[in-house]
């Protein structure tokens, strides 16, 4: 997999999917923070799509099948589960959920482990599991939080996964804003 940076790869937050292609700017997804949410890729390979789900506790796990339908097609899709944590639910109803779906092969579950970020290149269909820096990525406009997820937490009504990227609308931008809030984010964090 090629380097990460703000330039090719995208941030995927809590609740959200992004999808990109090898023609996009934004040719990489990745996402951090699991803990015990799950992050789900998937890999079309005859059309070299990439998709990354960033599931929580509170989202419907029955969304994921539109999502996948909408941006993939269905058949030839490899799929690589990892992290829920601690989260025995939410791995049990997504193994359930892919396992009825046909077009999706499992080549990786992971799920129940501990994981905190994930990587997926749409050129090769590679997943990169090495620890992602908030530097390396392009912020995600949803970086200040999730309604679905906020909702979910004050009513306990599960939520849709909202996209946060689609590399096919991707416009040419400068990111040095992004980086550097991002940068002071992590940095107050990690004092």
């Amino acid at each position: 997999m090629q380097k990460l940076s703000p330039a090719n790869c995208q941030d995927v937050p809590m609740g959200c999917y992004g999808v990109t292609t090898p023609d996009s700017e934004k040719n990489i997804l990745a996402s951090y923070g699991a803990g015990p949410c799950v992050l789900a890729s998937f890999y079309n390979k005859d059309t070299k799509t990439a998709l990354l789900s960033h599931i929580s506790s509170g989202t419907d796990i029955a969304s994921l099948d539109k999502v996948i339908a909408d941006n993939l097609g269905d058949k030839n899709i490899d799929a690589s589960l990892y992290g829920g944590l601690d989260n025995e639910r939410l791995c049990s109803e997504l193994r359930i959920r892919l396992k009825n779906n046909k077009s999706i092969t499992v080549q990786n579950d992971e799920l129940g482990k501990e994981q905190d970020s994930m990587a997926i290149d749409s050129k090769t269909g590679n997943v990169s599991l090495d620890d992602i820096m908030p530097s390396e990525v392009a912020s995600s406009s949803l970086i200040n939080g999730n309604t679905g997820q906020d909702n979910f937490l004050a009513t306990g009504k599960r939520y849709s996964l909202e996209k946060s990227f689609d590399g096919k609308d991707c416009p040419k931008k400068d990111y040095s804003k992004e980086i550097e809030a991002i940068k002071a984010k992590y940095a107050s964090i990690h004092k």
